[in-house]
């Protein structure tokens, strides 16, 4: 399976687990970020089709962190009821390997290839692929610590992007 189709499938499988995931959220506000954390693999999807399909490349490097900063910072204010299960944690990190799996998965096709486009499309999804994983893992430890979350959370790795 070549770049292009490996990729297709993979962006679809990573946005269906997070649509999986935001029905199972229960909460409005990490429901939220999991249907951007979806919307998101689907501009991926969109963006190796138009490659497939030999179309312009319409990407925009995305940077969800300040909107989703936004949404925990509201979380940790309103401290909203969290009942987190551990199947829901380990859904998590499972989310979180996957993203770190995604971006050595596009590195790796970033030194493979020749092509100056793929070249470039890889390098800037793996990007996007390391926000998520820093999203993810924020999400993680805010699950996991909610009343102490925000104060020792380090955002200087969110507020450069």
């Amino acid at each position: 399976m070549n770049l292009i189709e490996y990729a297709l499938k993979m962006e679809k499988n990573g946005e269906a687990y997070y649509r999986e995931l935001a029905s199972k959220a229960g909460n409005k506000d990490i429901e939220e970020i999991f249907i951007m954390l979806a919307e998101a693999e689907v501009k991926h999807y969109e963006s190796f089709l138009q490659l497939k399909n030999e179309q312009a490349i319409l990407t925009s490097e995305e940077n969800l962190f300040p909107e989703i900063k936004n949404i925990f910072q509201r979380m940790s204010k309103e401290k909203p009821s969290i009942n987190v299960q551990q199947g829901q944690i380990e859904a998590y990190r499972k989310a979180r390997n996957i993203e770190k799996e995604s971006r050595d998965f596009y590195l790796k096709e970033y030194e493979k290839t020749s092509d100056p486009i793929e070249k470039e499309l890889c390098l800037t999804i793996a990007d996007e692929e390391h926000q998520h994983y820093i999203i993810l893992d924020n999400m993680i430890n805010f699950m996991s610590s909610p009343d102490t979350w925000l104060e020792d959370a380090e955002w200087h790795h969110m507020d450069t992007y």
